[in-house]
């Protein structure tokens, strides 16, 4: 996904240059895509909890907690809404691009749930 937001990124010098046609729907798009990088500060914050041997901490079990919370927010909502949004006003290669991040972030997600659910499973 990083390479399609670098891209979305340059969009407004393409159209400046005339390279690009003007599409309001990217303007859009390209802030609302790096929204979804919020996420990976609880990711951070707990991929150090882990490698320091915090685990047993309140801060790694928050820290998780925000990576749920925001995980679903800004990827799983937020992207689902792009997805969309691009595919009804884009073209065929920048929509199959956007589902199939979004796919990814599916099942990303669904990743997270199953350790989510490992992790409470055990300490209980």
């Amino acid at each position: 996904h990083h390479t399609l937001m670098i891209t979305f990124s340059f969009y407004p010098t393409l159209v400046n240059f005339n390279i690009a046609t003007y599409m309001p729907v990217y303007m859009d798009v390209i802030p609302s895509m790096y929204l979804s990088e919020i996420s990976t500060i609880p990711l951070n914050i707990s991929y150090l909890c882990i490698k320091n041997n915090y685990t047993k901490s309140k801060i790694f079990k928050y820290s998780n907690y925000a990576l749920i919370t925001t995980f679903f927010i800004f990827r799983i909502l937020n992207f689902t809404y792009l997805s969309k949004s691009v595919f009804e006003n884009c073209n065929v290669l920048i929509s199959s691009l956007m589902i199939a991040f979004t796919g990814l972030n599916y099942v990303w997600f669904y990743k997270l749930i199953k350790k989510a659910q490992a992790a409470m499973e055990k300490d209980n």
